[in-house]
């Protein structure tokens, strides 16, 4: 537990430092102006080339497709709870569906799943940071863009055309397009341009760090307590358990199992909160899911991981 809490050191500074400078110095509108920056030019970056470079191993398709069949499984009941009980919009829904599902693979889930199974369970989370966003977070694109679609248009062609349309031009799907198409044909960057573009990737991580620490100092986060509670227990409980009994029902044991159950474990990711910050709903909400999850994340992870080794 402590190697765990230890590894989550250097992401709790860097939003503290943030939170500081954001609640001291940063207006909400230059915020606001750096999570577009973040979400229309650091994050495709990233997209792109991990879309680009990453190798489609069939033996690894029956433990990818236990992860994300009740991750997605999830997240529509998440959503549906909030449009049908909650009385939410399906921009919201789909904003809570992701603070429940999307888990933090690359700022916490790198350090923790090498810390725990080394190099073996690296690669296996590799497998998964590729298609996270092209799943889930792709998923919730299309049904908010959907939804706003058919608020705008009567006509069931037309909503789809207009769907469609906005989806593909989305600053998190068109990259994983582009990427998954060049991978598909071999394309190599000259390697200024991937030099470029690797380092926009890389700034994506840190910044979305930054920006949560800048909304955390900007937000009242006890009006925001029980909803943050009820959404962690979604994320670092009911998560990886749906996932571990998916996986088992799918013949999945051993190291995959092990490594993909503790990734479902992991803290809501920031993404969620890119998402929220897109489309302008849930986002104090979300922040502060985002930064409980984090902090109890610690115990949690570590609880999950003695647990599924009984297995």
């Amino acid at each position: 537990m402590l190697a765990t809490i230890i590894t989550l050191i250097p992401a709790f500074l860097v939003i503290g430092a943030s939170a500081v400078v954001g609640r001291r110095m940063l207006s909400a509108e230059t915020i606001k102006a750096l999570s577009d920056l973040t979400f229309v030019l650091f994050m495709p970056a990233l997209l792109f080339r991990s879309m680009l470079n990453f190798d489609f191993n069939l033996q690894n398709a029956q433990g990818l497709v236990g992860y994300f069949v009740p991750t997605v499984v999830l997240f529509s009941l998440i959503a549906w709870f909030s449009r049908q009980r909650l009385h939410l919009s399906a921009a919201q829904g789909a904003t809570l569906g992701l603070t429940g599902t999307f888990s933090n693979t690359v700022q916490m889930g790198i350090p923790l799943t090498t810390l725990a199974f080394g190099p073996p369970g690296l690669t296996i989370l590799l497998s998964v940071i590729a298609l996270h966003a092209l799943v889930v977070l792709t998923f919730a694109t299309v049904l908010t863009e959907y939804a706003q679609a058919r608020r705008e248009s009567a006509s069931i062609v037309s909503t789809i055309g207009s769907t469609v349309k906005a989806s593909i031009v989305h600053p998190v799907i068109l990259p994983i397009i582009a990427g998954l198409i060049g991978g598909a044909f071999g394309l190599q960057l000259p390697k200024p341009l991937d030099d470029a573009i690797r380092y926009l990737g890389d700034a994506a991580g840190p910044l979305c760090l930054v920006l949560l620490g800048t909304q955390l100092g900007n937000i009242a986060l006890g009006a925001h307590a029980k909803f943050a509670l009820s959404m962690a227990g979604l994320k670092l409980f009911a998560h990886p358990a749906l996932v571990c009994a998916s996986l088992y029902a799918f013949g999945v044991r051993g190291l995959p199992l092990y490594v993909l159950t503790a990734t479902a474990a992991l803290p809501t990711g920031t993404n969620a909160f890119l998402f929220a910050q897109r489309y302008n709903t849930q986002v104090g909400s979300v922040t502060a899911t985002i930064a409980l999850t984090t902090l109890i994340s610690a115990f949690t992870y570590t609880i999950i991981l003695l647990l599924v080794r009984l297995l």
